[in-house]
């Protein structure tokens, strides 16, 4: 049906959003490399139809056929405005756009060797042009170069960082043994001083000691009073050197998140490589299968690919042999101290690359030897993560268990320790042989163990609640006072504030205030509603101010 400009622009304006740049319409350009004729038209005709027919059934769309050039083709406008739902055309990512048009092209080519005696494929860019394929293998061996030479760094600043953090604890080792002996140094002299003068805070004994004996009391008074200044240096240099290996323990820890980043990115560059070579090859085969009906050009374009896929296989061995290195690497960046996420997403990932590796066929160019010394390295890095799950949960268990150890632990450690046990054992139990790993785990009832937690949590919450119930009634009664001293007017107020604050400790406020004044609380209660009234009454003025004061500014 035709029908002009002004009338599609007119129905479709009641779908357009007013903002400005809101692209509420897609141009789309449908062609064909064929001479014109009735045959060819007609199965570009009838693919187009198919192909919006498919994947814009619920959307308007317009098109004009163009047959003025050596190539004819189709222009396509499409609303992205949904007639059933009235939402926008949207994609989460690019990827999901890129896999869309991968897909309308491959519908379009098919469409067009099903209605026309034609043989179209969908080309990837690799077929387009032998350069860019060139770009891309330079880029890969510098990116192979650059993730060899991150990584090491982050070796190497490892090893630093451990040698430096080693050397911080031998001078916390000297400064607790420093003290150890200052303080045990400081209490002998402080026994000879109650043995000279028989110490208990008598300081008038001190005139009637002789002249020898006073020299040795200021000869023991000056050691005591330097082994303080040591004490108090050996006690600041091991909070200095704490805080230097607190610091150099985050800084392990965001080392080991890079190490991971990188590698798990190399890990994916690789997969992607695989998978291109894998694309490459389906096509070669598909080519040569049906070599009698194809173009000079995809004969052409099969040498080309079989070039390429040499090269990348070539690049893939290095970069195995490479990732191996790497995942060998990977033991030293894990341990107990490692988050279960970490652990959790690594193993992931290893059974991932164990699952390509088995996929890989033996007769690829491939070397088999590489790949069993890589899988190898997988399986064993597998087991000592496993080992390192199973430390972690025991490590948690054994502090849920215990009720000291609980009580040594600030309440968020606990917490997260506690979601730390959670994630690790729902993970060991979705894993298919969960009964195994728990047995290996030897523990208790979970869901024992669960009620116990969330008991010990629930009290510790009612105690703060509790906590804040009291400070808050005592500052309520901190402040009555301070009203009632006032507002009684009395005379001896330090006094009267000491003794009704003591009355609040031992519980005897309230008996006091009903025998000698009670109206008292009642009439601070009045006194706080009137103080609410009277901020109410402010806060009322303040607001009819500011609307006053933006009427005249209007």
């Amino acid at each position: 049906m035709r029908v002009s400009a002004s009338e599609v622009l007119k129905d479709w304006q009641k779908d357009f959003s007013s903002k400005p740049n809101s692209k509420e319409a897609w141009h789309l350009c449908f062609s064909m490399r064929e001479e014109v004729n009735a045959e060819n038209i007609y199965a570009l005709q009838q693919s187009v139809n198919d192909l919006l027919q498919k994947h814009f059934h619920e959307y308007k769309y317009v098109k004009v056929l163009h047959i003025h050039q050596n190539n004819p083709h189709i222009h396509v406008v499409i609303n992205k405005n949904s007639m059933l739902t009235h939402k926008k055309l949207h994609f989460k990512d690019k990827d999901s756009i890129k896999n869309f048009f991968n897909e309308m092209r491959d519908d379009f080519a098919d469409s067009l060797n099903y209605h026309g005696d034609l043989n179209y494929h969908n080309a990837y860019k690799f077929e387009k042009t032998n350069i860019l394929e060139k770009i891309d293998r330079t880029k890969q061996k510098e990116n192979r170069h650059s993730y060899m030479d991150t990584i090491s760094q982050l070796s190497k600043d490892k090893d630093i960082i451990a040698n430096r953090k080693e050397m911080l604890q031998q001078k916390i080792n000297n400064a607790q043994s420093d003290i150890k002996e200052y303080t045990a140094k400081k209490q002998d002299y402080i026994q000879q001083l109650k043995i000279i003068t028989a110490y208990e805070k008598n300081y008038s004994k001190y005139q009637k000691l002789g002249y020898k004996t006073k020299q040795q009391y200021k000869s023991l008074l000056n050691s005591i009073k330097e082994l303080n200044i040591e004490l108090k240096s050996a006690y600041k240099n091991q909070k200095i050197y704490k805080q230097e290996i607190y610091e150099l323990n985050k800084a392990i820890n965001n080392l080991g998140f890079d190490f991971m980043k990188h590698r798990n990115q190399f890990a994916k560059d690789i997969n992607d490589d695989y998978s291109n070579v894998l694309a490459k090859k389906a096509y070669l085969d598909f080519v040569m299968k049906h070599k009698k009906y194809a173009t000079r050009e995809q004969l052409h374009i099969v040498n080309d690919i079989q070039n390429e896929i040499r090269k990348n296989t070539l690049d893939i061995t290095q970069s195995i042999a490479l990732q191996n290195e790497l995942d060998n690497a990977l033991l030293q960046h894990l341990g107990v101290k490692s988050t279960s996420k970490s652990l959790i997403f690594t193993q992931k990932d290893i059974t991932k690359k164990l699952q390509v590796l088995h996929s890989i066929d033996k007769n690829s160019m491939i070397d088999t030897k590489l790949l069993d010394d890589y899988k190898n390295t997988l399986q064993t890095n597998n087991i000592v993560i496993d080992k390192i799950i199973n430390d972690k949960i025991l490590h948690y268990e054994s502090i849920f268990n215990d009720e000291a150890k609980l009580n040594k632990h600030h309440i968020k450690t606990l917490q997260y320790y506690f979601k730390e046990f959670q994630n690790l054992t729902s993970y060991l139990d979705s894993k298919a042989d969960d009964k195994i790993h728990y047995k290996e785990q030897q523990l208790s009832d979970f869901t024992l163990l669960q009620t116990k937690i969330n008991s010990f949590f629930t009290e510790h919450e009612n105690e703060v609640k509790q906590q804040e119930k009291d400070l808050e009634q005592q500052q309520y009664y901190t402040d009555f006072i301070e009203w009632y001293i006032i507002d009684r007017k009395m005379r001896n107020i330090d006094y009267m504030r000491k003794s009704l604050h003591d009355k609040y400790k031992n519980n005897t406020l309230h008996e006091y205030l009903e025998k000698y004044d009670n109206t008292a609380l009642v009439d601070y209660k009045v006194h706080l509603r009137l103080l609410e009234k009277e901020k109410e009454k402010q806060k009322a003025n303040t607001q009819e101010n500011a609307l006053n004061k933006k009427g005249l500014e209007r």
